[in-house]
């Protein structure tokens, strides 16, 4: 299974049986897979989360980062793909310097 972490108000969007099911703090598993599937995946079980970090096109909001297994990524989500064991994190991003 992929796990996605997720912060304490981005968890909070996600349902109550799906927070009770969390395979750690904050943590939850998905089917690996392409980024096509895994947004898909996101915006099926857990709509408003979907709402807040991905926009129309299937990219993430410009207001979050991604983390794949501890590596920021800042673009070419398109061709990432995950596999069982991989972890990703949706972090919001912060500005300033």
């Amino acid at each position: 299974m992929l796990k996605l972490k997720l912060s304490a108000p981005l968890f909070d969007l996600l349902p109550e049986n799906e927070r009770q099911q969390a395979c750690s703090p904050r943590t939850i598993s998905l089917n690996p897979g392409s980024w096509e599937e895994v947004t898909l995946e996101i915006q099926k079980r857990f709509p408003l989360l979907a709402e807040r970090v991905l926009t129309t096109s299937s990219n993430l909001t410009t207001s979050c980062v991604l983390a794949v297994n501890n590596d920021v990524i800042k673009s070419g989500y398109t061709s990432l793909s995950f596999h069982n064991g991989d972890e990703i994190a949706i972090i919001a991003a912060m500005a300033g310097g």
